[in-house]
């Protein structure tokens, strides 16, 4: 890499993925050595070594590309039973993953000293950076495999030949091995591919609402491609024959939008989201059922087939027969031949790869291996053989683009070509002793598929950068992440010091995977420790004024004070370790828009800001539906049709925005249309027609209180019951829900011009901030956030309205009610005109409404930890949770929004 432009960020990656493979080798190892049948951890530790050899070898780190490259061939000899585990190759093992560790400290002691010395891009040859010698760990490994021949000659049958290796039947289609695959529910291969699965549907989802925009963005294309090949790949693996059945057809429509046999229409996106709500559906019958069962893989396998069998151009009009096109077996005289014609064409190309490694390439050597590869993709497609055709045609099209420029970097290549020999090889034995294509490791292949990509898009990008030389002012063209580009061209392409100032400040981070139940546990405790140290508070109050101890109670207020500063730490640092980006449930809404436009037949423009913002993950959860609810309203009440919106002046696209943003210790989500509003008239006349409100409620209600109307159980506006609203039931659901997360909604409206919901949440549900009341003999705790203010007011300053308590506020009149009376508990203090104390007042801002409540004192403000309540005690209206105060009493925690509604129906 001496000299090149990288992006220093793909480094910091690359380190910190490897960190974790190469820490996770020497456990294995042992447990390998105890256990040497364990075919799962072995496949383990292979690929952890896999995966770090793969991206050296793309960031044309040497030293690290060799050792792991060695490496993994014992490895896979182990795989495949030629050589067997013992303490001494288990030793050598560990010393190259120990020179591994070494190498990439190095590697990130190089990178960080470049960061901080300077402010350009180029990153000294690491190699001839590196002071560790591989040379001896190289031998030892490569001395392994000549001298541990223990079980390969046991595995020698009497012709002299290797005997396939059996494996478990994970792919055999006739048999449905998912149920004993998915019975160890330790299997690491199968957790890392079921969250893995998850990872990959959202990204799918993403790029096919992005490819349906631009349809000709070959990077998005490339990327669909490679991450359904990917999953399909892994679904094989682990003998999920529905799921590798539907995302292979998938796979084959992608690949031919990418080699434009086949033009991108909505149809076929309409299609492809289809499949993928099924692989969810599969994914999530694995986990819940132990199986892949779906009826509806065969119809959407057979719909996909149509449009994959449509010749598109001329090319493809004229297939070419295969075996099973025209012939009713293969016979062994045709594989003989076949055999006998990749062994040249592979000993051709090994000759040219001695050429490589010599730095004695020449155009014609690349020549050489055109022709190869294209005689190896023509002879496995006539034999029906889909790996090597595929790979062979996939490396031709990289050799051909190579050939361009062959003095450009051809060691990422170099390795590449010697990992695809050694995989036709091995693949050529399979076919010569079973007459057919058995891919050894379909995750190998799939891996293979997607590094020549990867440095085909190196090489496409220096194309381009070349051709654009002389325009590059009129047109920038940035560079993808991951391209390799000449320092001149880069210094043109990325001028901004904006950009190279980011670049700068990278550094590596230090992450680990913790699992979410430790983090429930840690919150839990300190829960319990802010309990106990405002039980610390309390016994400091009493030492000082009950015994009167003051220079005692001095000091432990100083300790107490310690304790306070270390729990906020504390829990502020579990806090931001649980919190999570909104985007993770924004991602989905995309697609729901998508499919609720075509639907109703609008135009609709879904705008996504503020996703970075982050909450607790047990509140991301949560919210999911009721953010559904109300995009799903927005779309169809709230938006016009084209046409309607053309005839009111507006753009026949409707917009819908879905925005999150910090308002102090609370997290603002918006959903926001610029539709046609809500009119309070035509909600009144609903409610009184359904019954839900009287005569005298519809002649009094004001606009506001008309709007929430539409938090009633029951109530819609819609004229008919469509399956996406109209049923009247979604927002007071709604409202529940939010309220359980001790939030709260607000809607904001204008006729004609749309409608806006706002969600107002905090930012964790364990712990609140609360305001200590106390009624007669108890105490109770209000949420801070749902307190507008208190005040005190003179027994003569409440009037009666309506038969209801009232009070006025500067100039506004706002009703009251007594908590005592709520909560059905005697008073200590009756109010009435002759009692001239003054009476406490919080005033409350809950449901939609601003209501006072009258309490015995108003206390303290304190912190609480909520726990929920269990059994019938959580069916009290007006009680969300317990706490414990520092004198170790038990409090209730009130809830707003249930007490305003309580209170409004008070007669």
């Amino acid at each position: 890499m001496a000299g090149e432009n990288f992006d220093q960020s793909i480094i910091v990656e690359f380190i910190i993925e490897c960190k974790e493979h190469l820490e996770s080798i020497e456990g294995n190892l042992i447990i390998l050595e105890k256990d040497p049948a364990n075919l799962e951890i072995l496949n383990t530790i292979f690929r952890a070594i896999h995966s770090v050899k793969g991206a050296a070898s793309f960031l044309g780190l040497k030293k690290i590309s060799q050792l792991t490259h060695k490496m993994e061939n014992v490895l896979d000899q182990l795989r495949k039973q030629k050589i067997s585990i013992n303490a001494e190759l288990t030793d050598i093992i560990l010393e190259g993953s120990d020179i591994l560790i070494k190498l990439v400290l190095e590697l990130e002691h190089l990178l960080n000293t470049q960061i901080e010395s300077s402010s350009d891009n180029d990153l000294p040859d690491f190699d001839s950076y590196s002071e560790i010698d591989i040379e001896e760990i190289l031998s030892k490994v490569e001395n392994i495999k000549t001298t541990n021949t223990s079980v390969q000659s046991d595995t020698q049958n009497d012709t002299g030949k290797i005997d396939p290796i059996e494996k478990p039947s994970v792919t055999d289609n006739s048999k449905n091995n998912s149920k004993d695959m998915i019975n160890n529910a330790l299997s690491q291969a199968l957790s890392v591919y079921l969250s893995e699965s998850m990872e990959i549907f959202e990204d799918f989802t993403r790029n096919l609402l992005l490819i349906e925009k631009n349809k000709k963005d070959q990077e998005t294309l490339n990327s669909l491609f490679r991450a359904i090949h990917n999953f399909k790949g892994n679904s094989r693996y682990l003998g999920f024959a529905n799921t590798e059945k539907l995302a292979h057809h998938m796979e084959n429509i992608l690949d031919d939008f990418r080699n434009g046999k086949q033009e991108v229409n909505s149809n076929i996106i309409d299609l492809l989201f289809k499949c993928i709500d099924t692989l969810q559906e599969l994914i999530k019958n694995i986990t819940e059922k132990q199986n892949d069962h779906s009826p509806s893989v065969d119809k959407l396998v057979e719909q996909l087939q149509k449009y994959s069998n449509v010749p598109k151009t001329k090319s493809n009009t004229k297939k070419t027969p295969k075996p099973s096109e025209n012939v009713s077996s293969v016979d062994l005289e045709t594989i003989e031949i076949f055999l006998s014609a990749s062994v040249q064409h592979v000993k051709n190309i090994t000759e040219v790869l001695d050429k490589i490694e010599k730095d004695q390439i020449t155009v014609f050597d690349l020549d050489v291996i055109v022709r190869a590869f294209s005689g190896l993709k023509s002879s496995a497609n006539y034999m029906g053989f889909d790996e090597t055709q595929k790979i062979s045609e996939q490396m031709e099209e990289l050799v051909r683009e190579i050939r361009k420029e062959p003095t450009r970097r051809l060691l990422n290549f170099k390795n590449l070509l010697s990992r695809c020999l050694d995989y036709l090889k091995e693949n050529f034995d399979s076919i010569k002793q079973t007459s057919k294509e058995s891919p050894i490791d379909p995750l190998l292949t799939a891996d293979i598929m997607i590094e020549i990509q990867a440095i085909l898009r190196t090489y496409n990008s220096v194309v381009v950068n070349e051709v654009n030389e002389t325009v590059v002012e009129e047109t920038p063209v940035k560079p993808t992440a991951g391209s390799v580009t000449d320092t001149e061209n880069q210094a043109e392409l990325v001028q901004t010091d904006q950009a190279n100032s980011q670049k700068k400040n990278i550094t590596v981070e230090k992450t680990i995977r913790v699992d979410q139940n430790k983090l429930d546990k840690l919150m839990n405790l300190i829960g319990e420790l802010i309990i106990n140290r405002n039980r610390f508070s309390s016994i400091t109050k009493k030492v000082e004024v009950d015994y009167n101890l003051p220079d005692l109670s001095k000091e432990l207020k100083a300790g107490t004070y310690m304790i306070q500063r270390i729990s906020d730490d504390l829990q502020a640092t579990i806090m931001s370790a649980r919190m999570v980006p909104v985007g993770t449930v924004f991602n989905k809404f995309p697609r729901m828009v998508r499919d609720l436009a075509k639907a109703k037949q609008k135009e609709i423009i879904l705008h996504i800001h503020g996703e970075e913002t982050e909450l607790d993950k047990t509140i991301i959860e949560q919210i999911g539906d009721p953010l559904v609810h109300l995009i799903r309203n927005s779309a169809d009440h709230g938006l016009e049709t084209p046409d309607e919106r053309k005839k009111s002046g507006k753009t026949a696209e409707g917009n819908i925005f879905l925005r999150a943003s910090h308002e102090g210790n609370n997290v603002v989500i918006e959903i926001e249309d610029d539709g046609r509003g809500i009119d309070p008239a035509k909600l009144k006349k609903k409610a009184l027609e359904k019954g839900l409100i009287s005569q005298a409620d519809y002649t009094s209600m004001s606009d506001d209180a008309a709007i929430n109307l539409i938090f009633a159980p029951g109530f819609s506006t819609a004229e008919q019951v469509s399956n996406i609203s109209g049923r009247g039931v979604g927002m007071d659901v709604v409202r529940d829900n939010i309220n359980k997360l001790n939030g709260r909604i607000q809607v904001e409206t204008n006729l004609g011009k749309g409608s806006k919901f706002s969600l107002i949440l905090p930012l964790t549900m364990a712990i609140v901030e609360t305001i200590m009341v106390r009624i007669h003999s108890n105490v109770f705790a209000i949420p801070l956030q749902y307190v507008g203010e208190t005040v005190q007011v003179k027994p003569e300053n409440i009037k009666y309205l309506n038969k209801r308590k009232s009070i006025n506020l500067r100039d506004k009149v706002v009703g009251i009610e007594d908590l005592a009376d709520i909560l059905d508990i005697k008073r200590m203090n009756i109010v009435d005109g002759n009692n001239e104390e003054l009476i406490s007042v919080v005033i409350l801002n809950a449901d939609g409404k601003r209501i006072g409540f009258i309490v015995d004192e108003l206390l303290e403000k304190q912190e609480v930890v909520i726990k929920p309540l269990i059994d019938y005690l959580a069916c009290i209206k007006g009680i969300s949770g317990a706490t414990i105060l520092g004198d170790g009493s038990v409090i209730l925690i009130l809830e707003p929004n249930e007490l305003v509604n309580l209170a409004t129906q008070t007669e």
